[in-house]
């Protein structure tokens, strides 16, 4: 446990829940038997694009900003209740060493809160703004360590459903 003194800072942080939501987009339906993995670490970005616009002296008078987008990477260890590795097993790690589909929804919550552009929680989901799992993610392990792994998330806020069309 940490103690700060003198002025207070972000100082680590303590990972409530994160559910991959069934491809169809019915958040009733999470992924079957999930652990919650051990996240160490996380890093978002916010970003969107731009588009310049040039008067006929060649300089720019306009920009049109579009296409909002958060985009984060948690940093996690697989870990479990269980000792065993048997996915069927109850609290086995490698239940937390998963992916949610490709195009899949993550909710999340219990971090801290922080307000980027158009989010003022942007980490954490509300039922209108989930992340979007779009590939990417790694898993990596070793004979004399533990597994880590690496799951990248996106969030629009023009996408409000977690519904798949």
């Amino acid at each position: 446990m940490a103690t700060q003194t003198g002025l207070t800072h972000l100082f680590g942080f303590q990972m409530g829940t994160m559910t991959f939501i069934a491809k169809n987009g019915d958040a009733s339906t999470p992924a079957t038997n999930y652990v919650k993995p051990n996240i160490q670490s996380l890093g978002f970005t916010h970003s969107l694009e731009s588009t310049k616009i040039k008067g006929t002296s060649g300089e720019y008078v306009g920009i049109i900003l579009h296409g909002e987008m958060i985009e984060c990477t948690f940093d996690f260890i697989p870990e479990g209740t269980s000792i065993s590795i048997d996915p069927t097993v109850a609290g086995s790690p490698s239940k937390s060493a998963i992916f949610p589909v490709l195009g899949g929804s993550v909710s999340i919550t219990g971090l801290p809160v922080v307000a980027a552009g158009s989010y003022s929680d942007a980490l954490n989901t509300t039922a209108f703004n989930h992340w979007i799992y779009e590939g990417g993610g790694t898993i990596k392990g070793s004979s004399d360590s533990n597994w880590t792994g690496s799951i990248t998330l996106k969030r629009y806020p023009g996408i409000t459903s977690a519904v798949a069309i």
